[in-house]
């Protein structure tokens, strides 16, 4: 009887044991600094690239110090973690299985010296997550030695330009096999699959993005209906397979934001061939787009579509009436949930999300003090050459509406530096100094408003109307001065209404 109950006892530890490995705790010590924030952010579900549908825990540390136990999955998610006080320490997408317990040290005691900050993380399945890191930071500093520099828009739709991005795959390819042999880790065979295709993903998105950029050239052209149809028809007998072929073999228990970005881009493109136009694409058309995707990752590319046509410049005709009927085809609650967010912020009329930050005379601006006004607000950094142009444009648009008393025009630096926004506030780029120039407090992109409207990509315009309410959390940027009388129009539009 003893060794029975003995045998039970044992039975229920080693449940118990198995049951706490599924807690997956993160924790760390990086750099000190006074009041610093570190944002840990995971992803149930990871849609792209976007930030959209994290769970956001923020640890007040003075000593680089952090905590945190996850909650509890029967899957694989994503996670990333950022320092506000160093916003150049960011961790991102970092894959995480149940029962995962990372501690994350920075190996450099002072940051101010280190232009490549570097990160050390150990624990229980860590392994995976250290080759992340390395292969992340080698690839963000150039360390590893690609055959070709390419840049974005300098290449045509030809061989040579598909075989150099081949060349490159390959010696990421090499790099990655490289890291995995230098010790013995250990990695899941879930990580490896996901890994090693998100290289795949890499290089045929690059493909992609060939078709894209001579299309784009294309349709701006008068009478290049014949070069359009054999662009297409090169993009579907060369390119397309090898995606179809990527997709097939691309069935797992979750799917990376490589790859849900590579299958929105593509569905982008096949709605724009379908029309052979630069103007609006209607609803009917991304539908169809979005009919070629297998089920077992379809919900997932179409909750990942609406949120791009909400918070990036793509063409569409009405989002809203494309969000409602792509959002048939979903019926799981978390990715409703996500696009439920998108509609109730982006939505027109809705009040936009209340914020006060330090404005460029020492004080605080709220936007609750400018409800009698319509306000357009553009979003800058330092560095950012089409900021410049964008604060030119603004600057004809004020001009030619001739001072309207309803009018405000608001520019928020997302730079995380104070001294370093003053001075460019001071030379006249990005801004003029009778606008309401605000500072995000050093929150940077990780500030709230920044993330509820999910800005990447910047200039970036909203337009508020009177008691705060949202007119578009996404207006056209204009590249010519047709584009520009229709953003003035539009404004205009706003200050009738």
């Amino acid at each position: 009887m003893k060794k029975i109950i003995y045998f039970l006892l044992f039975a229920i530890g080693i449940h118990s044991h198995l049951f706490a490995q599924k807690n997956t705790i993160i924790q760390g010590k990086i750099w000190a600094a006074p009041n610093d924030t570190i944002t840990i952010t995971h992803y149930p579900s990871k849609i792209g690239s976007l930030r959209v549908g994290g769970i956001i825990n923020k640890v007040i540390t003075s000593t680089g110090t952090f905590s945190l136990l996850m909650p509890t999955y029967n899957h694989p998610f994503y996670l990333s973690i950022v320092s506000k006080k160093f916003g150049y320490l960011v961790l991102n997408d970092l894959f995480i299985e149940p029962g995962d317990s990372l501690m994350i040290r920075s190996i450099f005691e002072d940051p101010a010296n280190r232009k490549d900050p570097f990160i050390q993380i150990t624990g229980r399945n860590a392994d995976k997550n250290q080759l992340q890191h390395f292969w992340n930071h080698a690839n963000y500093y150039q360390k590893i030695k690609l055959p070709y520099m390419i840049f974005a828009g300098m290449d045509s739709n030809d061989e040579e330009g598909k075989g150099k991005r081949l060349q490159n795959y390959l010696a990421y390819k090499h790099y990655w096999d490289s890291l995995k042999t230098k010790q013995p880790y250990t990695l899941s065979s879930l990580f490896v699959k996901i890994f090693e295709k998100d290289l795949e993903v890499m290089y045929v998105q690059s493909l992609l993005g060939i078709s894209l950029g001579a299309f784009n050239k294309l349709v701006k052209e008068p009478n290049a209906t014949d070069k359009i149809y054999k662009l297409n028809y090169e993009y579907k007998s060369t390119i397309e397979p090898v995606i179809i072929s990527l997709f097939k073999d691309f069935n797992t228990e979750i799917l990376s934001p490589k790859f849900l970005d590579l299958a929105v881009l593509k569905t982008i493109l096949d709605a724009r061939f379908s029309i052979s136009s630069d103007g609006a694409i209607p609803t009917s058309e991304y539908l169809k787009s979005l009919a070629q995707w297998p089920d077992f990752c379809k919900q997932e590319i179409t909750t990942a579509l609406i949120s791009h046509v909400y918070s990036r410049d793509i063409n569409i005709d009405r989002e809203n009436d494309f969000a409602e009927k792509a959002s048939k085809l979903i019926d799981k609650p978390h990715l409703k949930s996500i696009i439920n967010e998108f509609v109730q912020n982006y939505k027109p009329g809705t009040t936009i999300l209340p914020f006060v930050m330090t404005n460029a005379n020492g004080g605080v601006t709220s936007i609750r003090d400018l409800q009698d006004k319509v306000i357009v607000i553009d979003f800058w950094f330092t560095g950012c050459t089409a900021c410049v142009i964008m604060s030119k444009v603004l600057r004809i648009i004020k001009t030619n509406i001739g001072g309207n008393k309803d009018l405000v025009f608001m520019s928020i630096s997302v730079d995380a530096e104070k001294e370093r926004w003053l001075k460019s506030i001071a030379t006249g780029n990005y801004t003029e100094s009778d606008n309401i120039n605000l500072y995000t407090n050093g929150e940077g992109i990780e500030h709230a408003l920044i993330k509820t409207y999910n800005i990447g990509g910047y200039p970036h315009l909203i337009i508020v109307g009177k008691n705060n309410k949202l007119i578009s959390a996404k207006p056209p940027i204009p590249t010519n001065q047709k584009e520009i009388i229709k953003l003035e129009n539009f404004i205009r539009k706003a200050l009738d209404n």
